[in-house]
């Protein structure tokens, strides 16, 4: 998985480093358990850090970097059983078929994330 700040240093534009690598965000908190006023995830590759009754994360809007067909990263290192709710960004986008369902990603398990057309998502869960 090549970072957009290795291809820049290496070279490459900006804007193409933006769309052909990844960027991290680590220890990020859920916020509530609820789709309305959860952590909107900004980054390709998230590790978060939900806790008791903060879980909630949305999958970023188009203008959030959101862009076809590239795979959004996100895995849960909560330090007891927590569970991620990780839900569609609320612009009237889907999740797995549904505008308003969270997929569920349990402690030390991650998921991958891709839309497939403007306002589809797809998710892959680890076992």
């Amino acid at each position: 998985m090549a970072i957009v700040s290795d291809l820049t240093g290496l070279g490459m534009a900006p804007a193409l480093a933006g769309k052909a690598g990844h960027q991290a965000t680590t220890g990020l908190a859920g916020t509530g358990t609820a789709q309305s006023g959860a952590t909107a995830l900004t980054t390709s590759v998230t590790v978060g850090v939900p806790t008791a009754g903060q879980t909630a994360y949305t999958l970023p809007t188009k203008a959030n970097g959101a862009t076809f067909l590239k795979e959004f990263y996100f895995f849960n290192q909560a330090a007891t059983a927590v569970t991620a709710l990780i839900y569609p960004p609320g612009d009237g986008s889907s999740l797995n078929g549904s505008t308003s369902a969270a997929v569920s990603v349990a402690q030390n398990k991650g998921v991958v994330f891709m839309q497939i057309t403007l306002g589809v998502w797809k998710a892959i869960l680890s076992a």
